[in-house]
């Protein structure tokens, strides 16, 4: 399952040095991530400094020296980061083992019932489904993945009420032997890959709401 990583510090003292030159997943995700951010802003202050009238070139093992500790300061907020992550994960997990109570999500659109032309060569066009809660709508596409027998699933969660998600949204998988999951973006969306055929039901965390979602099989 597809997790995303931090940018190396070179590639954001690249986007801060060359903005226009810096790839634009790169600059949404110092956009998008506080601890990046943080980095940035540092990378930003030490070319301004170097930049200034009048500044003797520091010598290099010293330019190498305060890379490489930046370098590390970046390396440790990312595990302290993935260890928040899992404690958290780990939190949720718990809590649906011992029978965390789930609002149903209704299946309302199924592309394939639709027109079963859609399904494609040998059942390898995408599934395009939609759900609902009185709170949330959840659109997704279900995939097989090509090289394997596992199934790619890309989605977002959408408010039907108010204009915004509550923060730090989870979705999860029960994959024995243990749950699985990833953090929803800002705008609700998440990617999963690699899911075993086997596997027919979601879990939503949003807020304090808990949401259920059954696949379809023979996708």
């Amino acid at each position: 399952m597809a997790r995303s990583k931090h940018p190396a510090w070179e590639q954001i003292l690249g986007a801060v040095e060359s903005p226009a030159r810096a790839p634009s997943e790169i600059q949404e995700h110092i956009r998008t991530c506080d601890d990046c951010a943080v980095v940035a802003e540092e990378a930003r202050r030490i070319l301004e400094s170097l930049s200034a009238e009048q500044l003797p070139h520091p010598p290099r093992p010293l330019v190498e020296q305060t890379l490489a500790a930046l370098s590390q300061r970046l390396r440790d907020r990312e595990a302290s980061a993935s260890a928040r992550l899992q404690e958290e994960l780990r939190a949720l997990a718990a809590r649906l083992r011992e029978g965390w109570q789930a609002a149903a999500a209704a299946l309302i659109a199924d592309s394939w019932r639709a027109s079963p032309a859609l399904r494609g060569s040998a059942g390898t066009g995408s599934r395009m489904l939609i759900y609902e809660t009185d709170d949330f709508s959840i659109a997704l596409s279900l995939t097989n993945d090509p090289d394997s027998t596992g199934r790619s699933l890309i989605g977002q969660v959408v408010p039907r009420q108010g204009t915004s998600l509550p923060p730090a949204g989870w979705v999860l998988v029960r994959q024995a032997p243990e749950v699985v999951g990833e953090r929803l973006t800002d705008l609700g969306e998440f990617q999963l890959a690699g899911l075993a055929p086997e596997i027919i039901d979601l879990d939503l965390v949003l807020g304090d709401k808990h949401v259920s979602l059954h696949l379809p099989s023979g996708s």
